[in-house]
């Protein structure tokens, strides 16, 4: 019984926090300035093609009646339509998601291997060399921003090692460049 009580308290914190989040989300977007209308059209589009735009996207509506038709599109899986790509945001998460949980599970892997060998070593050699190296290492990939650690990554084993592509998702099916075709690349 203690137990059922406690999944469901859970399960009841976790929907008020996603709904939080959904508002804040959502409020944010309207707060922050910005113009939708004019990413799509373009500053210079006339003033009845933005207005049929604002009521096609429902921004003409009061705010309550955004939030409600937010709301609704959520949990219908309608997340409109991406500005780059001009797809449903549904089909580009489809197409996205799987390269995303890749890089997460590549990424969760590394960081527990190292984590872990870097644990032992400075459990096995305390307050030695390797321990404060270790510390060292640490304490800079916590610090450092991921994005920053990226750029850094990216410069390194791209630019100047070569070992790594630059960016983008290779397909399985499809062979590296050569090292010759890197440095043609380069020039």
């Amino acid at each position: 019984m203690a137990f059922r009580n406690y999944v469901l308290k859970r399960l009841a914190l976790f929907i008020i926090v996603i709904l939080g989040v959904v508002t804040v989300t959502f409020l944010l977007s309207h707060v922050i300035p910005s113009d939708p209308v004019g990413a799509i059209l373009g500053e210079n589009a006339p003033p009845e093609l933005v207005k049929k735009v604002e009521r096609q996207l429902g921004l003409d509506l009061p705010l309550h009646q955004q939030y409600i038709r937010y709301l609704k599109g959520l949990v219908h899986w309608d997340f409109g339509i991406a500005l780059r790509t001009q797809n449903p945001v549904s089909t580009d998460l489809r197409t996205y998601f799987p390269a995303t949980l890749e890089l997460v599970f590549l990424s969760m892997i590394i960081a527990i291997v190292s984590g872990i060998g870097l644990g032992i070593i400075s459990a096995i050699k305390r307050n030695r060399m390797p321990d404060n190296v270790s510390r060292i290492f640490s304490l800079v990939g916590i610090s450092m921003p991921a994005f920053w650690l990226g750029l850094l990554l990216i410069l390194g084993l791209y630019y100047h090692l070569g070992i790594i592509p630059a960016g983008g998702r290779l397909s399985p099916r499809i062979s590296p460049p050569s090292n010759r075709d890197r440095r043609l690349h380069h020039r």
